[in-house]
This record gives structure tokens, sequence and C-alpha cells, in this order.
């Protein structure tokens, strides 16, 4: 049993559940386990693995694609719908398990979850606002179902903004989206924007901003991962940077990528933004089979990483970056 206390600031939980393993996340689960797909997947998290490690907090995503040959896609029709799905998956978890899963609504939420043993919280973040309706008339309902956080954008152009792999900014109905989360008091996550979509959104966003699951580019210059510029500026509005395992952020050769790298991506974060703006941000559930890092695969394997990192920073240093920084982000944002 691991002696401190983690949070995880982006899981792929729902959708690996509902596209790609068919697990049930109450039970545990082998890291190849896979029951929809033929060939073996990726099946990185559960209460149980999750609890052993002492994971108190999950950022729970929805990830409103469909997955086809190992290809994500998606219309707006199908993202839409797929968004109360996952929703669902979330609090129907909460619905089966009461004594073992919370979905966070609130800063009460978040303290009831932190001070009881045994009870797994989970925050509800949109990977891509796809699902989105443009008029951002389903906004509302996806709020009352738990939603708290939203990734406006993923890979691709929407009708809000471009996405990672483009050039182009916000369009005016991304920036009405963007006000309408500042009125909800939403959390906005930077992951996955582009240079043009993160310095836009900052802008106009006056609410509280993160980066879920992201690496550094000084170390990698992968289009995913931040530039120090970035990581300042999200320091300075108060935001954590979710550092993740996923070997591609890692190294420039993704087949050696391993828990040292995760440690050296940490530490120039640390560097560059302060102890109190870097915590953990896996992806799992998130990732490809089979790439992960060797002796960080799955949940039950945090431990790695902690022994890494208690060779260069303080018992209390190390509990700011996987626990109490995402803590405090967590109540002076919900």
């Amino acid at each position: 049993m691991n002696k401190y206390k983690i949070i995880d600031g982006h899981q792929d939980i729902a959708f690996n559940a509902i596209q790609v393993t068919g697990k049930d996340f109450l039970k545990e689960n082998s890291v190849s386990e896979s029951q929809l797909l033929p060939e073996p997947q990726l099946n990185q998290s559960d209460y149980v693995r999750l609890s052993n490690s002492g994971v108190r907090l999950v950022f729970g995503v929805c990830f409103p694609y469909k997955l086809n040959e190992n290809e994500a896609y998606t219309d707006k029709n199908f993202a839409q719908k797929e968004m109360h799905t996952q929703l669902d998956f979330y609090n129907n978890l909460e619905v089966r398990s009461s004594d073992k899963i919370k979905i966070i609504k609130s800063k009460s939420d978040l303290g009831q979850v932190l001070n009881t043993e045994g009870i797994l919280g989970l925050v509800l973040l949109a990977e891509d606002a796809i699902g989105i309706d443009v008029e951002l008339k389903n906004l509302q309902e996806f709020y009352d179902k738990g939603l708290r956080m939203i990734g406006i954008v993923w890979n691709r152009d929407t009708e809000f903004a471009g996405g990672t792999d483009s050039i182009n900014g916000l369009t005016k109905k991304g920036k009405n989206l963007l006000e309408k989360m500042d009125e909800l008091n939403m959390i906005l996550d930077t992951a996955h924007m582009n240079p043009t979509v993160f310095m836009q959104a900052l802008e106009i966003f006056k609410g509280c901003v993160m980066n879920s699951h992201t690496c550094v580019s000084f170390l990698n210059a992968h289009r995913r991962n931040l530039n120090d510029e970035q990581l300042k500026m999200i320091a300075s509005r108060g935001g954590v940077v979710g550092v993740a395992f996923v070997p591609e952020f890692l190294n420039i050769d993704e087949l050696k990528a391993s828990v040292d790298d995760v440690v050296a991506h940490i530490k120039h974060a640390v560097d560059v933004c302060g102890i109190e703006h870097v915590g953990l941000g896996s992806d799992f559930d998130g990732m490809s089979w089979p790439e992960y890092v060797p002796n960080l695969a799955h949940t039950g394997e945090y431990i790695n990483l902690i022994k890494k990192l208690e060779e260069i920073y303080s018992k209390e240093e190390v509990e700011k970056i996987i626990y109490t920084n995402w803590k405090t982000f967590l109540e002076n944002s919900l």
C-alpha cells in the first residue's frame, strides 16, 4: 500500500470501458484485458487498483469520439449522444456504489471525498467540446450531470476552435462557449490547444485554467507539449499542469520512454512553474496498446514513479506534486 495520497488529472475511464474493453470499473482488471475488441487493449484503471495505490480523486474524462479500427472519429450528432452516455456511465458508478464512488460537483463534495477513506472522487472533464451544441443548448444539461471542466478542442478543427494539428484559432462560437463557461464557473483545460487557441483562450477566459495532461517542449518538441512561456502563463493564473505518462510526449523515441523521462518532465515543469503548479495527468485508459511506459503501465504502478521522485524531492514536495497541488486548485476553483 502506498503511503501517499494521489490525485490524477486525466483518465479516459468511460471511453475505455464503453468502447475499448467493456470492463467493470469497480472490479480489478488486468492491463491487457479486453472484452469488446479481439486484440489486447490497455486497461489501465479501475477502482481496486486506484484505491490500493492511494488515489483519492481522478479527473474522469468524457471523450465523445467513436473508435473504429484504432482510429477515433466522430460527428456532432454522435458526440452529443456520447457525452450523455459517458456522463451517465460515471453517474451510474456512483448510483451502483455510493460507498466507493462520488461525483464531485462542489467544494463541499471535494471535502467529503478527501476526508472519507475508501471513496474515490471523480471530477468530470470533457476532452473536446464537440459534444456541446454550438448554440450551447445542452451545456446546462451536462453541467447538471456533473461536468465541471472542459477542454474545448482535441486534435481536429471544430466549430469552436482549431485543434492540436491546426494553426486556426478560436471561432466566434468558441468565444461564446468560453463566456458561458465563465458564467457557470467551469474550469478550462488547455490540453490539446494549439498555440494560437491557447493565447486567445487565456486572454478571453477569466476563470480557472489548467492543463490536465501534457509534457514539456524543452525536453521533447512534440506538438502536444507546452513551452516554458505557456507553463509560466498557467502558473500565473494559479493553474496546475498535469504531466502525462504518454510515451510519445515523453521521448522523441517513444519506445525508449521511461519512468526517468516522467521525472525529467516533472522536474523541468517544477523549475519553470514552481513546485505548487505541477501535478500528475497520466492519461491512463487513453493510450493505445502496446504503447505505455514500462513500470508505469497502469494505476497499480504509481509507486515506481513516487520512488523516483523521492530521490530528488522531500516528502512534502512529493506530496505537492502527486496530491496537494491538484487539491488546492480544486478548492480554489470549484
